[in-house]
This record gives C-alpha cells, structure tokens and sequence, in this order.
C-alpha cells in the first residue's frame, strides 16, 4: 500500500493530535513499535516533522499495511498499536 502525500498528511495529524496528543517520547514509543529504533531526547525534531520522516519511511512497506489494517478491523482509532 503506498499512500498519497495528502493522506500520509492526514494520517499525521491524526497520529499526533486529532485522535489524542502525542508528546515527542509518545510518538518514540509509537514509531518503535512499528519497527523503529528511536529514542528521544535533545535535538529531536518537531512532531510534525518526526512523523512526516518516519510515515515516508514506511510508506509502502508491509509495517504501513499492517498498521492500517490493525487501526482499521478495531475499530479504536486512539489507540496504539497492541503490545
């Protein structure tokens, strides 16, 4: 599944905001949970500008599929991804 920049946009404001805030260590544990190694601290970037980066990573890839389908079938859009 490789999703439009409108989309990925989209799915943005929703990871950070429009479902629940999002701080930067939140979307650390978000992102490293679909495969990434991140760890936050001094220098990290805007949340937008993190999630912009880590979306275009998997944006294509069976971790982007996956997430959508969970996010999708439970119907719970706050949620994170299960344990």
């Amino acid at each position: 599944m490789h999703l439009s920049p409108r989309t990925l946009e989209n799915l943005r404001e929703m990871i950070n905001e429009r479902t629940e805030y999002r701080s930067g260590p939140k979307l650390v544990q978000f992102f490293n949970r679909l495969g990434f190694s991140d760890v936050y601290g001094r220098g990290f970037p805007s949340r937008w500008l993190f999630t912009d980066e880590r979306l275009a990573e998997i944006n294509g890839t069976p971790a982007l599929e996956s997430y959508c389908q969970i996010w999708c079938m439970r119907g719970d859009q706050a949620a994170i991804l299960p344990g």
